[in-house]
Formats: structure tokens, C-alpha cells, sequence
């Protein structure tokens, strides 16, 4: 991995749909099983935009995308969201860990808040988050609470 080949690319007019259609893929991951339609999508899009602790990058290596990390403010938190690694050829490479950290950086110098995710307990990226600094910090019936600790 070469970090300088890293990009985020902020949500928006342009790539938006991209979420969208990655979401659509990988939603055996996600709270929402079903498919999102444009029309839901743009609805959810229009809300974002109005929110500014409302972040989402679409991670880019060597030009091509390659995923996506998301974060907003809940309950005096941040909340990391829609996590996706879309490109099998990049991974286990750290090219999305390192990404996370970063991005984690960058929302901490916005404010310095918690930061935690949801993660389904069918998951099996929770291993992931846990190599990352997270940890388990309650367990819900179909979700567990984790909260970055470094």
C-alpha cells in the first residue's frame, strides 16, 4: 500500500448515487435489507446535505474507488457508518484500516467526541473493527456497540 495513493472524495452530486448502488450490493451487511431506489436515495441524500456533522468519503486507491466510510453525530457521539470495502483486489493490504484511522482523525478535529459503530451481529467484519481499536461495549439482540478506544 501507498498511502500517498489514497483519496477521500466527500459525498456528493456527482458520486452520490455511487453509495447507492454499492449499499444495494453488500446489504447483507447493513440494517436495511431491501434495495434503496433512486427516488429513496435522493431523500436521503437531500437530508444528509443539511446536516454538517454529517460526513461520508468514498475511498479512492490509484485513482479508482474503492470504498466508502461514513460519519455523523448521534446522541453526543460520533457514528461510524455505511463502512465498504467494494474491490476484493485491495484487500488485506490495510488500505481501509488506515483509511479509518484518518478519517477518524479527521472528525475527532472537528469534535472531539466518542467515536462508535453498530455492527450486526451476522457481521463477520466485526473482527475488523476489533483489529482497529474498537471493542465491544454492549451487545444488543442483533447488533453490537462498539467504541473506539485509541
Amino acid at each position: 500500500m501507498i498511502i500517498e495513493n489514497i483519496e477521500f472524495e466527500k459525498l456528493d452530486e456527482t458520486n452520490f448515487h455511487l453509495l447507492m448502488e454499492w449499499k444495494n450490493r453488500n446489504k447483507e451487511f447493513f440494517f436495511n435489507k431491501r434495495d434503496i431506489s433512486m427516488k429513496q436515495h435522493i431523500e436521503w441524500f437531500d437530508n444528509f446535505k443539511k446536516d454538517e456533522n454529517n460526513l461520508m468519503f468514498l475511498i479512492k486507491y490509484d485513482s479508482e474507488y474503492i470504498g466508502s466510510i461514513g460519519a455523523r453525530i448521534i446522541d453526543s457521539k460520533w457514528d461510524i457508518f455505511n463502512v465498504m470495502n467494494i474491490n476484493s483486489f485491495n484487500k488485506g493490504m490495510g488500505i481501509m484500516s488506515f483509511s479509518l484511522h484518518e478519517i477518524i482523525k479527521k472528525i475527532r478535529l472537528l469534535k472531539r467526541l466518542p467515536v462508535t459503530a453498530k455492527v450486526l451481529n451476522t457481521n463477520k467484519n466485526l473482527n475488523w473493527y476489533l483489529k482497529n481499536n474498537f471493542i465491544i461495549s454492549d451487545e444488543f439482540p442483533k447488533f453490537f456497540l462498539i467504541k473506539y478506544v485509541k
